[in-house]
């Protein structure tokens, strides 16, 4: 299983009926895990797993999300599993971003894991695109929520839950003079603001502001050039300016557009052409080169075989076989090496057997425990046949959940079928290196 939660409920659970909504909804991407529960008739449970971030015993990191209805109110609240990797009584963040604002509340957990209940985030839990949850160094240790990653399913689920609270809370309210009366106090009591709330403009969105007004502008300045054009007296001056107005319209616009599309990867690589002298740091090549060795990682039992093997096409290469769901094959040097002088890395795959109905092919670079590029996904090539493959460093460096330092490197190659679907799975490799 991907979670281990353990959620105490003290709450008011009324004896009124709730519409038909699903009791439990699931929902899986990649590593990780996003569900729906009801429970009862006191509370809707959303929780967020992901193994790509691992506790110190090994297990994934979650957090559970809840909204119940507790003594004439909903509550909203957030609850870890602890010790790991949160700590008790430790000053911790919760970050809602809804596109446009970011929403930070700063707080201490309790020895349980429990955080951060107040009603008055629930607006902005309900509005937010991604949440976030940092703890001092332990920030990039723990899994960053995105709605896009899952289906509207499980989303549309959620809200049916609240809105089946909604529904008790109401019959509740009018179930007598003291409910009333106590349902009043407590919406007043809810509008005080919560004193942890920090509110910011998303980078992002203001950074796409700043470009859509510029590119604006430009089109502006362009568009008095082309009037000014057209007043000169001179016909083939004329057309020249504005033939030269548009040309230069064109590249704005496409120079510009191609920035607002990248922006959501929040980071724009600015290069300055130069001539490089072409270095290779070969890992194989026919043969483990003697600054690195071979290393196998499998969880829960099961092995990865390895041997040296002629090849018709390519020599001598690396045979890889998993007999394991869960495991990872990798080259790892002595000591951690500079690697930042290097552009991109290079492999070529050949699969011979793959018995999987569906499934690909991850590769990721580490550099420490808790230093890592994450899994990257490449296309699986066809059965039978070689593919080459190159890879720009800066992609891992930018992909997503990426904690890279290219400084201090201790694997620079590591390759796994899906995690999870592995058994049976037989690759070789070949040509195996880093380059600039």
């Amino acid at each position: 299983m991907f979670r281990n939660i353990f959620i105490i409920l003290i709450s008011f659970i009324p004896i009124f009926s709730l519409a038909a909504t699903p009791t439990h909804i699931t929902a899986k991407y990649k590593n990780s895990e996003v569900s729906v529960e009801k429970v009862g008739d006191a509370a809707c449970l959303l929780t967020y797993v992901n193994a790509d971030f691992l506790t110190t015993e090994g297990a994934p990191v979650s957090y559970t999300f809840q909204v119940e209805v507790n003594d004439g109110a909903l509550q909203m609240g957030t609850h870890f599993w602890v010790p790991h990797p949160l700590k008790p009584n430790k000053v911790t963040t919760l970050s809602f971003n809804d596109g446009q604002k970011i929403y930070e509340y700063s707080g201490k957990l309790t020895e349980y894991g429990t955080g951060f209940y107040k009603t008055d985030l629930f607006e902005h839990f309900q509005n937010a695109k991604k949440i976030e949850i940092s703890q001092g160094s332990l920030s990039k240790s723990m899994p960053r929520y995105s709605k896009q990653t899952f289906p509207d399913s499980v989303h549309r689920g959620f809200q049916g839950c609240l809105d089946d609270l909604q529904l008790v809370l109401q019959e509740y309210c009018r179930s007598s003079a003291a409910a009333k009366q106590k349902c009043r106090t407590k919406k007043a009591r809810n509008r005080k603001p919560f004193s942890g709330l920090i509110v910011k403009d998303d980078p992002a969105y203001i950074a796409q502001l700043s470009l859509l007004a510029e590119l604006k502008a430009q089109q502006q300045a362009q568009e008095k050039k082309r009037a000014a054009a057209k007043a000169l007296s001179d016909q083939k001056a004329r057309v020249a300016l504005e033939k030269l107005a548009l040309e230069q319209e064109k590249e704005i616009v496409q120079a510009k557009s191609a920035e607002i599309s990248n922006i959501a990867l929040a980071r724009e690589v600015k290069e300055t052409p130069k001539t490089y002298k072409k270095e290779i740091l070969s890992i194989f090549s026919d043969n483990v080169e003697e600054a690195f060795k071979i290393k196998k990682y499998t969880q829960f039992g099961g092995s990865i075989s390895s041997s040296i093997r002629s090849d018709s096409e390519q020599q001598m290469v690396q045979r890889v076989r998993f007999d394991t769901s869960k495991g990872v094959f990798y080259y790892q040097s002595k000591r951690a090496a500079d690697y930042s002088k290097y552009k991109y890395l290079e492999f070529d795959l050949k699969v011979l057997k793959d018995p999987r109905d569906s499934g690909g092919f991850t590769i990721k670079m580490d550099c420490g425990s808790s230093c890592s590029s994450g899994n990257y996904a490449i296309s699986p090539p066809k059965l039978g046949e070689w593919q080459h493959y190159n890879i720009n460093l800066e992609t891992l460096i930018t992909h997503p959940g990426s904690t890279l330092d290219l400084t201090q490197v201790n694997v620079p190659f590591a390759i796994l079928p899906d995690w999870g679907k592995q058994r049976g799975v037989v690759f070789m490799l070949d040509n195996v290196r880093l380059v600039n």
